[in-house]
């Protein structure tokens, strides 16, 4: 009996891979098996479809197409139509429309929300910047950066005055915040915000307008101004105040404290043992309002104090737990004395 050994090779026509069965020895046979292909139907385009689960993604190539084409389709048939239409149009030389304006580059838009999180994501930003911005979030996370122009900022401005009515000093702390985060997304993301508008307001934005008073005074308002902060207690008004906190030693150290330090309020109470430095006569402050360090001097009346106050009570401070720190106490009579 003949051994017949057959040879399968294949090639295509007009789109359909045909498979040939030829035998090399005994009865020659041959057997065409038609198999649609995913190929295209010209030979310099390649489409691709491939599952994914999330739906059928078709890739096509050709040399009309700057860089492939990716899509996206709910079904295998959605694809396969697709890629057939797109494959009859390159074959004839014709590209969509919508395939060349994908290669023009576009500005990315963000939310103003976004450029926020991404500031704060990559900056030490202060407490105080932080909450400013939290303050500043309901009125602008909704706007995307391409809607920010002057228009908008002196907008934006007028609302704070007119609308919620903010002290100038609160207006100008709240643009600064936000000034400094698009000040970054200029530098960091130019291809999302090609300007800061808050930077071209005028000087004074911050002051209530005679349009402002106007309005204001229609409902029953007045404008808000900035209010002094230069002022100083007169002696009878020191006087005073010492008289009332007699008799109340947390109180009347933090009134002295902050009087001839010069601190804040919340510099003070929250003051730690650790801070002062009793050799060099200054009280060491990591992280003021505005984000900086600073020294500051203690001066001799307010280290009497200190002294009196730890050695009667054994503590630097009720409202900070600081200081019931026997060696401390020692080094600063020590130091007083």
């Amino acid at each position: 009996m003949d051994t017949t050994w057959n040879l399968w090779c294949t090639t295509r026509v007009d789109g359909l891979q045909v498979v040939y069965v030829l035998g090399l020895c005994g009865i020659t046979s041959m057997r065409i098996k038609p198999r649609r292909t995913r190929r295209a139907y010209d030979a310099r385009t390649m489409a691709t479809i491939i599952k994914r689960p999330y739906g059928f993604q078709l890739r096509i190539s050709h040399k009309l197409l700057s860089k492939d084409l990716w899509a996206t389709f709910d079904t295998r048939e959605a694809a396969e139509q697709y890629g057939r239409q797109l494959e009859g149009l390159l074959a004839q030389g014709i590209v969509p429309a919508a395939l060349l304006e994908r290669d023009q580059p576009r500005q990315e838009i963000w939310t103003v929300q976004r450029c926020i999180a991404e500031y704060l994501r990559h900056n030490s930003v202060p407490l105080s910047e932080q909450k400013l911005l939290n303050a500043v979030m309901p009125s602008v996370e909704k706007l995307s950066t391409g809607s920010l122009n002057y228009e908008w900022a002196e907008g934006w401005i007028r609302d704070m005055k007119r609308t919620s009515q903010l002290a100038p000093g609160t207006i100008r702390h709240r643009h600064g915040a936000l000034a400094r985060c698009f000040d970054w997304m200029l530098r960091k993301h130019p291809e999302i915000m090609a300007q800061n508008p808050l930077r071209l307001l005028k000087r004074g934005f911050a002051t209530y307008t005679d349009a402002d008073a106007d309005l204001l005074a229609r409902q029953g308002l007045k404008p808000r101004v900035d209010e002094e902060r230069d002022r100083r207690l007169a002696p009878d008004e020191e006087q005073r105040i010492r008289k009332r906190l007699q008799g109340k030693a947390d109180e009347l150290l933090l009134f002295e404290l902050a009087l001839q330090t010069a601190m804040r309020l919340r510099e003070c109470y929250t003051l730690h043992v650790s801070q002062v430095n009793l050799p060099q006569r200054t009280i060491f402050l990591e992280r003021t309002k505005n984000g900086s360090s600073r020294q500051v001097p203690l001066p001799t009346p307010m280290m009497h104090l200190l002294s009196a106050y730890t050695m009667n009570r054994h503590s630097f401070s009720r409202y900070s737990a600081a200081v019931r720190n026997t060696a401390f106490q020692t080094r600063l009579v020590t130091a007083v004395h």
